[in-house]
């Protein structure tokens, strides 16, 4: 299968979709996992309710913006949003050691059409055609970085879209550290206007759960620019058949600067209706080919997340990455390969372990192919124990001839409409 067309249009969107500079280098070996930050917050600061600011309209009738911004400046804790629509016209900056909570999904804050871009992006210095992104929240200081942030219990609406003008990521972080952000409600626009809900770029210990995503055109949650030690968990992104990912995890800034993202559990989500992919872990590259830039993925855990409905590509895809583990994923209804492993750039994607995963209703789409594919010069792979109903695909596992060490263990799958494993070998080593 030629990859020229996932490469070209999954990248173009992310780059596009994730407009920073300046990435961080990670150089040498990633270090030891370490426990993620709770952002616990000093209690000796007071709670404040946005709404004791009178400029805070908690009908959505008219602009909260700076009373928002004036109650976060007048350094809380926590600030906490009552039951009520919340209507922002420019990014929310977060300085360090703040708490933002409402009281669920009655808890709105919406964006305005006419939104104003956050002047951060500005900053990186890259080309951004409709102008500087925004967003619901963002870090304060994107120079230096800041951290120890909670966002919790909120609904973050994107509906209104921008009328074709700048983008948004209703959450993003740049350099930041220790933030948790959960319990929340992402809502994105018709068109391509909410490029991602939740987007941590070259930022460590993080974490994102519990919460629910619809809509948003590139990914529901995004990982890129040499971030490390965080958690994707428990959360649901309903694509809505706009959306080209669920979860993207990958290495290089959008600046087209190397780096390495590392250390990272893709846990437990229901993913569905998505259009390239489920869940995308991969180094990824700048798409110059006379001067090649690459980025990396190292030590990611992709493990019991369900996945139902990929309209164009695959259900989890692994490239140009190194000791990633897949396992016991439920993946059904995607219109190529359930789970497909291969660099598609650098050509640097081993130690992989693919193993009790669970596919049916795979290759729904009228070009042949996998239930799993290993391809594309990946090395040290080993496939155990998944259960592949027979079905539509043509083989329940194929190894293409230009991989090494593949290790196939466990009972045979069920049959695919050319045979169970492509080689026709005994199981074992190839």
């Amino acid at each position: 299968m030629s990859m020229t067309a996932i490469d070209t249009s999954f990248f173009q969107r992310i780059r596009h979709a994730a407009v920073v500079a300046s990435a961080v280098l990670c150089c040498g070996s990633p270090g030891p996992a370490t426990s993620l930050a709770k952002s616990t917050v000093p209690s000796s600061r007071p709670t404040l309710d946005v709404t004791q600011f009178a400029s805070v309209d908690p009908t959505g009738e008219t602009d909260s913006t700076e009373g928002i911004l004036m109650a976060i400046a007048s350094a809380p804790a926590k600030v906490v949003f009552p039951c009520g629509v919340y209507l922002i016209s420019g990014t929310i900056p977060l300085p360090s050691n703040m708490e933002i909570s409402g009281m669920g999904e009655c808890s709105v804050i919406r964006t305005d059409r006419n939104f104003r871009g956050n002047a951060n992006w500005s900053r990186l210095n890259f080309p951004q055609p409709r102008g500087d992104p925004g967003g619901v929240f963002a870090n304060a200081d994107w120079e230096n970085g800041n951290g120890n942030i909670r966002i919790h219990d909120l609904s973050l609406d994107g509906g209104a879209g921008t009328g074709g003008g700048r983008r948004l990521y209703l959450i993003a972080f740049y350099k930041a550290a220790n933030v948790v952000v959960e319990r929340l409600r992402l809502t994105g626009a018709s068109n391509n206007d909410v490029q991602i809900g939740v987007a941590f770029i070259n930022s460590h210990d993080f974490t994102i759960k519990d919460s629910y995503a619809i809509g948003e055109r590139s990914a529901c949650y995004g990982v890129w620019d040499g971030s490390s030690r965080f958690e994707i968990e428990h959360n649901v992104c309903d694509g809505n058949d706009v959306a080209d990912g669920g979860v993207v995890v990958n290495g290089i800034s959008t600046a087209y600067k190397s780096a390495t993202s590392y250390d990272g559990k893709v846990i437990g989500n229901k993913i569905s209706h998505t259009r390239l992919t489920g869940i995308f872990v991969g180094g990824l590259w700048n798409g110059d080919r006379a001067a090649p830039v690459y980025g990396d993925v190292q030590e990611i855990t992709v493990e019991g997340n369900s996945i139902d409905g990929v309209s164009v590509y695959h259900g989890i895809l692994i490239s140009d990455a190194l000791n990633v583990n897949v396992r016991g994923n439920s993946i059904s209804n995607v219109s190529r390969e359930a789970i497909r492993v291969g660099s598609q750039f650098q050509g640097r994607t081993k130690n992989i372990f693919v193993e009790n995963n669970i596919i049916k209703d795979v290759d729904q789409s009228s070009i042949p192919d996998d239930a799993i594919k290993v391809t594309n010069h990946s090395e040290d792979v080993t496939i155990s124990n998944n259960k592949i109903a027979s079905g539509n695909h043509r083989f329940s596992i194929r190894v293409d001839p230009d991989v090494r060490n593949v290790h196939v263990e466990g009972p045979r799958p069920g049959r695919g409409k050319l045979g169970d494993i492509s080689d026709g070998q005994a199981l074992g080593e190839r």
